[in-house]
């Protein structure tokens, strides 16, 4: 549900944490022990445009993509001591060349 903040519900809000940000940190949490314990090499986040593009209503989803990027540097100056680098992953403009242009047209991007 795409709204603006004044009538983001905290059920939103939670949902949205909770599936982004929350269950990227679990992930890692479980996995980044066995990884490094077996020397991987390298982990990546990859985040989507909403991290780090305002888009209007979606403030709940925004900041969840915005946290998950400021989580995956955190890790990485924490784990990249331990000899296990992790990498962010920020995909440029989506391949399809009208799609940025839909989405500003139907008010659902800022620049």
């Amino acid at each position: 549900m795409r709204t603006i903040p004044s009538d983001c519900c905290e059920q939103e809000w939670d949902e949205q944490i909770d599936i982004n940000l929350k269950g990227t940190f679990l992930m890692s949490k479980y996995a980044l022990p066995g990884m490094i314990a077996q020397s991987t090499a390298l982990s990546s986040t990859t985040v989507p445009d909403g991290a780090s593009l305002a888009a209007t209503q979606a403030v709940a989803y925004c900041a969840s993509k915005g946290g998950v990027v400021l989580m995956t540097k955190a890790m990485a100056i924490d784990h990249g001591r331990q000899g296990h680098p992790r990498q962010l992953r920020l995909p440029r403009r989506c391949r399809d060349p009208d799609a940025s242009r839909r989405r500003q047209a139907a008010g659902l991007e800022v620049g």
